[in-house]
């Protein structure tokens, strides 16, 4: 069974983020993986970005050996950088640690890389759990859960990356301190902005800027 590559995109959103869908299908090309957009929300009274764990669950039951989660505004920039490798010897997830905050470890999951372990699968688990409780409904959304269980869980076999390992936000959307430079993996348009600007900026200043 191949690897997998998954976003969101809702179906007002397909046209005008298509330069992202475009990228990110090129990235999983290269990197001989399937590419899936999930277009049907599986909670459907929850922000769209909750059932981005639901589309992580249903890959590891699958049985895809590693998993690649990107929100549809991140961007792949070094087409035959292989994330998976990150994973060695022991890790059974990785994201970019935000380094804005400073108390403990705080990791992004817009973009996560997984290998199907059972504790991977434990903790996704737990995560569905969490959402379906419908107890959080404001931001940071299934971010809150995640934060949660890597807190209670103590890091476990969770790689804390930086920029330079995976790639980091953009600084023309928002930025935790990390500039993003080229020959970084992966740039991440998050931050208060319309898609109309996400798309702009990535056209603009980062596809020039692909690795391939």
């Amino acid at each position: 069974m191949k690897n997998l590559l998954i976003t969101i995109a809702t179906p007002n959103l397909l046209d005008l983020c298509h330069p992202f869908l475009v990228n990110q299908q090129e990235y999983a090309a290269t990197q001989v993986m399937e590419y899936r957009i999930a277009s049907d929300l599986h909670w459907t009274d929850l922000h769209a970005s909750f059932s981005k764990v639901w589309e992580i669950h249903q890959a590891l039951e699958e049985g895809r050996p590693y998993i690649i989660w990107a929100d549809l505004d991140v961007a792949f920039t070094k087409m035959k950088f292989n994330f998976f490798q990150l994973l060695e010897p022991d890790y059974f997830m990785l994201t970019n640690q935000q380094m804005n905050w400073k108390t403990w470890a705080y990791l992004c999951n817009g973009f996560i890389v997984l290998k199907n372990t059972p504790q991977a699968k434990a903790y996704v688990a737990e995560w569905v759990k969490r959402v379906e409780t419908k107890f959080m409904k404001d931001h940071p959304w299934e971010q809150w859960y995640f934060d949660e269980i890597i807190r209670e869980t103590n890091w476990a076999n969770v790689r804390c990356c930086t920029g330079d390992q995976i790639g980091c936000f953009s600084k023309e959307i928002w930025h935790d301190g990390v500039i993003w430079k080229k020959g970084m993996p992966s740039v991440h348009f998050a931050g208060p902005a319309t898609w109309e600007r996400r798309v702009e900026m990535f056209l603009t200043h980062y596809k020039p800027q692909i690795i391939r």
